[in-house]
């Protein structure tokens, strides 16, 4: 586990050891997550999963190389791609594509969707599509947002989500090379590093955050009035911000911190105005970059009120909750056995993830109850040939 609110900073190796000596039956007072096919097909490099809110059951899936197919009630796939822009979309750095899909909260009436990709010259377009139905889409209906130049290849951010307050979010990277060599998440008026808010009535975009890295996945808990955002580090830390929706304005922080480590400067680095985070891991074992999930808000759930994401190198997934002090805390709680891109949430509340083993599936998540606190025994046993018990 980890605290930082309470200011009980943790060392996560030693944490993660720990959870991992007693990975078959999970810590205790944490469920512990399996991975189940949701759907039997294979797809091609899924960065985000997606569903219209009204009800159909259809699961839309977002393939970096410009297509998005669609997963119906009971698994099957529709036949042909609901919508297709490869010829518009450069992917040909391991973070361009098509990488987000927000559909608007009135879809069943207006019909309309909004995507985020790369295209000529690695910009970033986020632009609005219609579509004929839920399952074919009007490539031709395009009318572009957002356009944003990306100096380099990298840290394009790329998620969309629209909030309670019927705004569009979009997730903006720092623009990439390493260490934000032009302070672009610092630098006010610009748009890189930042998170920004689209108004579909009249067109306004505003910037809601500053101070991120490359968010890699993001998601609003209505019931807390939060934002768990994941920010992907540079070289040694992974952390997972939570922002109150009600304060705008905020700076999470980078380039002058990685978590909650001075990074430019090495020492002595700012910490007045900044945001720490909720959660924040090292890159030991294998781990290399947090992908963002959801907190589960079904009743009755083993992760009911938990937030659930994952590391995309090592396949672990963790969770992140309040402890009783009010503090954070954060266990692992399962093991995706590959690489993990995006989560997702289906009309019913049920947690997915798209992983690759091999191929390019989405997993159901499901959570068996946590294992059993077990009080400190008030006695010490001594026995003969065995070492006293303290």
């Amino acid at each position: 586990m980890r605290s930082f609110r309470a200011g009980l900073l943790v060392a996560l190796c030693c944490t993660m050891t720990l959870v991992h000596s007693a990975r078959a039956d999970g810590p205790p007072g944490w469920p512990q997550v399996t991975l189940t096919p949701y759907s039997p097909a294979s797809f091609s490099e899924i960065t985000e999963l997606a569903v219209t809110g009204d009800g159909s059951g259809r699961v839309y899936v977002v393939e970096r190389p410009g297509t998005i197919r669609v997963i119906l009630p009971g698994g099957d796939v529709a036949p042909g791609p609901f919508f297709d822009i490869s010829a518009l979309v450069v992917d040909e750095g391991p973070e361009q594509g098509l990488l987000g899909l927000a559909f608007s909260p009135n879809f069943a009436n207006d019909h309309v969707f909004f995507v985020n990709y790369t295209g000529e010259g690695g910009h970033t377009h986020v632009s609005r599509f219609t579509a004929f139905t839920g399952l074919d889409a009007d490539e031709s209906s395009e009318q572009v947002v957002l356009f944003v130049e990306q100096p380099y290849a990298n840290h394009n951010g790329g998620h969309l989500a629209f909030g309670p307050d019927g705004l569009l979010y979009i997730g903006m990277g720092d623009g990439g090379s390493g260490g934000d060599p032009q302070n672009h998440a610092q630098t006010e008026g610009d748009r890189l590093g930042k998170f920004l808010r689209y108004n579909p009535v009249d067109g306004a975009i505003d910037t809601w955050a500053k101070g991120l890295r490359n968010p890699w996945k993001f998601s609003f808990d209505v019931p807390s009035a939060s934002l768990y955002i994941a920010d992907v580090g540079q070289n040694m830390w992974e952390e997972v911000n939570v922002a109150p929706l009600a304060e705008p304005g905020l700076n999470y922080g980078w380039r002058f911190r990685e978590g909650t480590h001075c990074y430019n400067p090495v020492s002595d680095c700012p910490s007045a105005g900044l945001i720490a985070p909720a959660a924040e891991y090292g890159h030991a074992g294998g781990r290399c970059s947090v992908t963002g999930g959801y907190v589960d808000r079904r009743a009755a759930s083993p992760l009911e009120g938990i937030y659930v994401y994952a590391d995309y190198c090592s396949g672990e997934i963790f969770g992140l909750r309040k402890s009783a002090n009010a503090s954070w805390e954060s266990a692992l709680v399962g093991d995706a056995d590959g690489l993990v891109t995006t989560f997702g949430l289906a009309d019913n509340g049920t947690m997915l993830a798209a992983v690759k083993r091999g191929a390019w599936q989405v997993y159901r998540l499901d959570a068996a109850p946590p294992a059993p606190v077990l009080p400190a025994l008030p006695f010490h046993v001594r026995m003969a040939g065995l070492a006293n018990d303290r």
